[in-house]
Parts: C-alpha cells; sequence; structure tokens
C-alpha cells in the first residue's frame, strides 16, 4: 500500500511538472503607453499587470487595475483616472486575445519574440 502511495504520488508531480508549462501566468507583467500631445508628453507605466498564456492554445488574458499607473507628475496621473478612464466607475480593464500564429512560436526560447497580431475589432465593453 506504502509503495501505490508513493507511486501515485510521483505521477501527480511528474503530472503538474509535464502539464504545468502549458500556462505561463505573471502578476508583474509590465505595460507603458505614451501619448504624444502639443502641450505635453505623456507616459505611463504599470507593473502590476496580471496575465496568463495558454501555449497549446495562444489564449491569454491580461488584467490590471487602471490606478496603478505611475505617471511623472501627480496631476496627469489625477486627470487620467478621474477625467479620461473614470478609475472609480472603470476600476479594472482586460484584454482577452490569442496568438492567431501560435504553431510557429516557440515558448521554450528564452528573450523576446516578435510576432505580428491580427486585426480585431477594437469596440470596448463595459462589466
Amino acid at each position: 500500500m506504502k509503495k501505490l502511495f508513493l507511486f501515485a504520488i510521483s505521477c501527480m508531480i511528474a503530472g503538474t511538472s509535464l502539464f504545468g508549462q502549458e500556462n505561463f501566468i505573471t502578476k508583474t507583467g509590465y505595460i507603458k503607453f505614451y501619448s504624444h500631445t502639443k502641450i505635453e508628453d505623456i507616459t505611463a507605466e504599470n507593473h502590476k499587470v496580471g496575465s496568463i498564456l495558454n501555449a497549446k492554445s495562444g489564449e491569454m488574458v491580461f488584467t490590471l487595475l487602471m490606478t496603478d499607473f505611475e505617471f511623472e507628475k501627480k496631476l496627469m496621473e489625477e486627470h487620467f483616472n478621474e477625467n479620461y478612464v473614470e478609475s472609480e466607475k472603470f476600476p479594472k480593464a482586460t484584454f482577452k486575445g490569442s496568438v492567431s500564429n501560435n504553431e510557429t512560436v516557440d515558448y521554450s526560447k528564452p528573450g523576446v519574440q516578435c510576432y505580428r497580431r491580427r486585426k480585431h475589432d477594437h469596440s470596448r465593453s463595459y462589466q
């Protein structure tokens, strides 16, 4: 009975390491945006982006809190949250998509890989 139990535990551990590589998950993703205006340039960064990528299907989701964007100037941050994105009303942003050429991506290769995105509808939905 002990051997069967140890074998079952070994299979569960092996299964986790084999199947665990299908999903790539982070809670410290990074998004930066830049906007050029006549008055001044606006840049903001968010280092608290949650993301999951299913390497098998190519499906991905990014989620972030709008108030986690950091700006150079506090006034820019206030205007962004109060006037533009209405962070109190819409505190969270979510992007759902997929890698259109997922079969050509080598997820075992370290570093940055560039791929073209497929054009899609940019309409917004609020939840």
